[in-house]
């Protein structure tokens, strides 16, 4: 991402990159690497297996949580002798954890231009009508317990094609709806949560080009809500329903986005206008 002085993203990419980058260490490391891997967080597996093609059913991945699981001697067999298919944000928590990195996020860079990011929320008529709040404060974005959400500031998102929007989509920490939305990102690795995060500013993304995703309860597929909220589509995982959003929202982008015209639900009633439950972070 190109520094911009006047733009907070700039301020926070500067603060969590690290010197030297991401450099590979090549063949000599691939040892090491598998070492580490047998003992790190689950997730790194998972993110791994993702990445090399193993499976796009993040249920499936869960076989290589155990690193004496069916698909733990695939990964190895998979892995390319100069590492080049390890994601940034596995081969981030290899050298930091084995650095002690200096703090909870890892800047990997800006999100590809007109990339679709996905924020899963308990409030979507809250995120329609006032957009999002954040904080300002780069010191809060390192705590849950200390995020608030009071105004212009940053927040978070997931790339909604990627395998945290897949893997988040399965549970409900966050809530059962979400919203598709674009807007300039830093797409950064949190150590604590061992998550690929998209950290935005809240007024860079406009409610009117939002598309709402929501389903029943955990475990039951997504759709895409019209702006009467019809289904358009229903799939699975995030990363479907964001791929037929990219697909058909040039025909269809005129039912998906524009006011809401259904009412709060009747689970929202209890949150805030503001409110959208809690946030990705440590």
């Amino acid at each position: 991402m190109t520094r911009h002085d006047r733009h907070p993203l700039g301020d926070l990419e500067a603060r969590w990159s690290v010197p030297g980058g991401l450099r590979r260490g090549g063949a000599g490391e691939r040892a090491a690497f598998l070492g580490w891997l047998a003992g790190a967080e689950p997730k790194q597996a998972m993110r791994l297996a993702w990445a090399l093609g193993l499976s796009r059913d993040v249920a499936e991945l869960d076989g290589v949580w155990d690193p004496q699981g069916a698909h733990a001697g695939r990964l190895a067999e998979l892995l390319p002798a100069d590492m080049s298919g390890v994601p940034d944000a596995v081969w981030a928590a290899f050298r930091d954890d084995r650095a002690r990195g200096r703090c909870a996020f890892r800047a990997m860079g800006a999100a590809d231009p007109g990339a679709l990011l996905v924020h899963f929320t308990w409030n979507p008529d809250g995120l329609f009508r006032d957009g999002f709040l954040g904080t300002p404060d780069p010191d809060l974005l390192e705590s849950t317990f200390r995020f608030r959400k009071e105004g212009p500031g940053y927040n978070f998102a997931f790339l909604a094609d990627g395998f945290d929007a897949a893997n988040h989509g399965l549970d409900d920490f966050y809530g059962d709806d979400a919203v598709l939305l674009r807007a300039p990102a830093l797409v950064a690795y949190n150590h604590a949560s061992a998550d690929v995060e998209a950290v935005f500013w809240g007024p860079d993304a406009d409610p009117a080009g939002f598309v709402h995703l929501t389903r029943e309860e955990a475990g039951e597929p997504w759709r895409v809500l019209d702006a009467d909220g019809g289904t358009l589509f229903e799939a699975d995982t995030v990363p479907e329903c964001s791929a037929w959003v990219r697909a058909n929202e040039e025909a269809l982008g005129h039912r998906m986005r524009g006011p809401r015209g259904y009412a709060l639900r009747a689970s929202d009633e209890h949150l805030a206008p503001d409110e959208d439950g809690p946030a990705p972070g440590p």
